[in-house]
């Protein structure tokens, strides 16, 4: 059990970059091709590693952007909420000098609040609580979606990092 969850799906994707010309390679097109093949090895019955869920950026902040004290800050995300569910939003600081603190996520519907996840959570040399769980009940196609966060950078404001969208597979 555990040679075969450590074999798939890696033997898969060792095979397409063997056998599939470098200008043929389409990394989508393999997607779709493991997905069925990973049906198989279920029905096959052979474990191995379920692939993660897939991790879409969504919004970034940069050094200047933030300040001292908590304030909000907000990203258009429409475009990347493309279904009702659940969602992780996940703060991953990427270099400056000061971390990121966060004390709530909001998820928008045309500036009403659909979705809240209220902690304190810090990304920076390292991380602590800092994902947030938001829910997408109904998804309407016509509507606007926002971010909202109350965030702070602690010293100073040379703080980067990208925002994160992760569906939750239950």
């Amino acid at each position: 059990e555990h040679l075969e969850y450590m074999t798939f799906p890696r033997a898969c994707a060792l095979a397409e970059v063997a056998w599939t010309p470098p200008n043929q390679r389409n990394f989508a097109r393999f997607c779709e091709r493991l997905s069925v093949h990973l049906q198989r090895l279920t029905y096959e019955n052979i474990h191995f590693r379920p692939l993660d869920p897939p991790q879409t950026i969504i919004g970034a902040w940069r050094s200047g952007q933030t300040s001292e004290s908590y304030r909000q800050m907000r990203w258009d995300i429409t475009a990347h909420v493309k279904h009702s569910g659940v969602y992780d939003v996940i703060f991953r600081y990427t270099g400056g000098a000061h971390r990121l603190d966060m004390r709530s996520v909001e998820l928008l519907e045309n500036d009403r609040v659909v979705s809240r996840d209220i902690h304190e959570g810090t990304t920076g040399a390292r991380h602590h609580q800092n994902r947030y769980r938001l829910t997408v009940s109904t998804l309407r196609h016509q509507a606007t979606y926002f971010l909202r966060a109350l965030v702070r950078s602690d010293g100073g404001t040379d703080s980067n990092g990208q925002i994160i969208l992760q569906p939750v597979i239950p």
